[in-house]
């Protein structure tokens, strides 16, 4: 079976970029510590210790500590949190 591929224009070719940058973007998530609270959040990083935004939970090594309290990332749980 012939596989097809789509020609973009240009002005294509950056939307489809830009949508899935925006689409990506809307999926970091935030992490708690389940020690002391800290939250995590992919979009934002760590910049003043070496992370940086829209590092994934997944790229963070196992030997990173909480900056709050100091345990591992197995102490840490995803969670959702809403704008209230």
């Amino acid at each position: 079976m012939a596989m097809q591929i789509k020609r973009q224009t240009g002005c294509e070719f950056l939307l489809n970029l830009l949508n899935e940058s925006t689409n990506r973007g809307s999926m970091m998530r935030k992490w708690q510590c389940l020690v002391c609270g800290f939250i995590y959040d992919e979009s934002r990083g760590l910049p003043d210790d070496g992370v940086a935004p829209g590092t994934s939970w997944d790229d963070i090594p196992e030997t990173w500590q909480c900056p709050e309290c100091g345990v591992t990332k197995s102490e840490f749980d995803m969670i959702e949190l809403t704008d209230d």
